[in-house]
């Protein structure tokens, strides 16, 4: 069951590469927003804020993204069978 839940095709990857870029997005501009206090005590450029806790927290947005394509997929799938 979690070996077909997680198994790779072509929508789920569709779906992960959409939500990955979005929520990648959105934490680079949440982050950009809340580097006030960062520039206040001396880091150099909020790009390299922005940039560094981005790199930190991809991993995370990567494998959510992953998982959540695939419960969004399986969902789907169970819906439209219990239609017929």
């Amino acid at each position: 069951m979690l070996k077909e839940f997680l198994k790779p095709d072509w929508r789920k990857i569709v779906l992960f590469v959409i939500l990955s870029v979005v929520l990648s997005v959105y934490v680079f501009l949440w982050i950009t927003t809340h580097t006030a206090v960062c520039l206040a005590i001396g880091c150099p450029t909020i790009e390299e804020v922005a940039l560094g806790g981005l790199v930190t927290v991809l991993p995370f947005i990567l494998v959510f993204s992953y998982i959540l394509s695939c419960l969004i997929i399986f969902a789907y799938d169970k819906f439209k069978g219990s239609e017929k």
